[in-house]
């Protein structure tokens, strides 16, 4: 009889302690939120492929043609980070709100620092040559019936090939 009991009460037992178990893990795991938003420029422009990053996370996505994100986060104390060159780079507690409309402003200060070059991009600093910056107001007063002969004048250091034809050997810099 005494067997019996004590069966019944180490049953009652493992079922409180596993009533516990489960009921804490709830307490202590945080339900995942699904945020989205859209981020404009200035001009309420639709900005496309703007990093949306949570903080200190791999956790990120990069924003459609419409300018619209969706990135789901383990909570709501969570930071998104949202970033475009050439923007400042906004920091947004995600909070109650699943919803955000953000205005990136341009960064003039950064925009200075990017060289264009073909297809792709570099900071002034990284580069080995020469960098140049042409008047754009000067061109514009000048009669030149080529855009090419206005840089010429700006540049000193540039040769441009008008014409180039088969057997030419003329150098183009």
């Amino acid at each position: 009889m005494k067997t019996i009991v004590t069966q019944i009460r180490q049953k009652r037992l493992m079922a409180l302690v596993l009533f516990l178990l489960v009921g804490m893990t709830s307490v202590f795991a945080q339900k995942q939120v699904n945020v989205s938003g859209r981020i404009t420029d200035e001009l309420n422009e639709p900005m496309i492929g703007v990093s949306v990053l949570e903080k200190g996370t791999t956790n990120g996505v990069i924003t459609d043609l419409d300018g619209n994100f969706t990135l789901t986060v383990p909570n709501k104390n969570a930071v998104l980070v949202i970033s475009f060159i050439g923007y400042l780079t906004q920091e947004i507690t995600v909070g109650n709100q699943t919803h955000f409309n953000v205005l990136l402003k341009e960064d003039a200060q950064n925009l200075d620092e990017v060289i264009v070059i073909g297809y792709g991009t570099a900071k002034k600093s990284d580069l080995t040559g020469a960098v140049t910056r042409a008047d754009m107001g000067a061109l514009e007063k000048q009669p030149f019936p080529q855009p090419s002969e206005g840089r010429d004048q700006q540049h000193i250091h540039t040769a441009c090939a008008r014409s180039c034809r088969e057997g030419d050997r003329k150098s183009v810099v």
